[in-house]
């Protein structure tokens, strides 16, 4: 037990006699080194040994950053190789679908009073780079001589190639059915897609 007028320490004085507990809170020098010390209660010199990296802990950090970097940009324009494709794919047969569609329903914009409509075809360019496709109005004069007129030009996104037939597929008005019936190829380098057209006008 405790003598009467023994003045009892608090359990908790030798962390706040501690000279890094002052001088870690002097007001408006707040210096976590020093709080550091406070908390560690380590020699300064110890703690200055063993901070920050070394040459080989940067050299590694930086390895992994560069591989996970490399990574990434890889699965990014391999990502973005394949959207660019199922675009071009879709945007393609939307033209094809189209041109059957205007044939069908004998849309003219193009002929004119002396001409009639013989179809809607689609044309595909790939003399130069980007590739490109037409959507275009063929009109027929009375001397059974045919004239073509662009309705609308189209490039197929950055990477993408097509293959397809020298001459364009024609959906007839008359009988439904399509002229030059093809297949259509397309690439990124890597993947690849195809669009058939057969002489009934089936699209797939």
């Amino acid at each position: 037990m405790e003598e009467k007028g023994t003045k009892r320490k608090n359990p908790l004085w030798p962390f706040f006699s501690h000279r890094s507990f002052y001088k870690s809170f002097i007001p408006g020098t707040f210096n976590p080194f020093y709080f550091h010390l406070f908390l560690n209660k380590k020699n300064p010199a110890v703690f200055k040994q063993n901070c920050g990296f070394s040459l080989i802990e940067l050299l590694i950090t930086l390895a992994l950053i560069s591989l996970i970097t490399s990574a990434s940009y890889f699965g990014f324009t391999q990502f973005n190789k394949y959207q660019n494709l199922n675009v071009t794919y879709e945007n393609l047969k939307n033209a094809l679908n189209e041109a059957k569609a205007n044939s069908s329903a004998q849309v003219s914009r193009k002929c004119t009073n002396i001409q009639v409509l013989v179809g809607h075809q689609v044309r595909i360019n790939t003399s130069t780079a980007p590739h490109s496709y037409n959507l275009e109005e063929v009109c027929q004069n009375l001397n059974l001589t045919e004239s073509t007129y662009v309705i609308k030009k189209l490039n197929v996104l950055s990477g993408i190639n097509l293959s397809g037939p020298s001459s364009p597929i024609l959906f007839l008005v008359l009988t439904g059915n399509v002229r030059n019936p093809a297949n259509i190829s397309l690439t990124n380098g890597v993947q690849n897609k195809s669009i058939s057209v057969n002489s009934n006008a089936i699209i797939q």
